[in-house]
């Protein structure tokens, strides 16, 4: 999800990654390591004029405490890359540029065991905000709210 108070309406586009990493016996400290990255654009405006195509790709590095149980919470912080791209519509009253970030990020979920195999996890993740990709937008704000499956092996 993109946010910020020039565009209309929040950006909401489809991504799909894969995240590595865990923790021994099911619960305790872990890590992990995901990447992701726009399955599905989505078109922004700014006072009814559209502005472009938006998508963004991010990775991360997270050190994780994972509650043990069949449900679960999941807490973690770390390190990320976002990478905002935009195909500018030639009509576009606001220039928008692409950009791309690092800095810390942090997240939490809340998960379910399906079996011995595998888990659902529902997070939300807090990435790193991306700084003036124009004079008159600013900053935008890059969360991400995501369901998982998890294959344990």
């Amino acid at each position: 999800r993109l946010d910020n108070d020039v565009l209309d309406d929040s950006a909401e586009y489809d991504n799909i990654g894969f995240t590595i990493g865990g923790t021994r016996d099911g619960g305790g400290l872990g890590f992990e390591l995901f990447y992701t990255l726009t399955a599905d654009r989505d078109t922004v405006e700014s006072g009814g004029v559209k502005v472009g195509d938006i998508g963004t790709s991010a990775l991360g590095f997270y050190v994780l405490y994972k509650t043990p149980g069949d449900i679960y919470f999941k807490g973690k912080v770390g390190f990320a890359y976002v990478d905002f791209d935009v195909d500018v519509d030639s009509s576009a009253s606001i220039p928008i540029e692409s950009d791309d970030t690092s800095g810390a990020s942090f997240g939490a979920s809340v998960g379910m065991n399906v079996g011995t195999d595998g888990s659902i996890e529902l997070s939300y993740l807090v990435l790193p905000e991306l700084d003036d990709i124009s004079d008159q937008i600013g900053e935008l704000d890059v969360d991400m709210i995501s369901l998982h499956y998890y294959w344990n092996f």
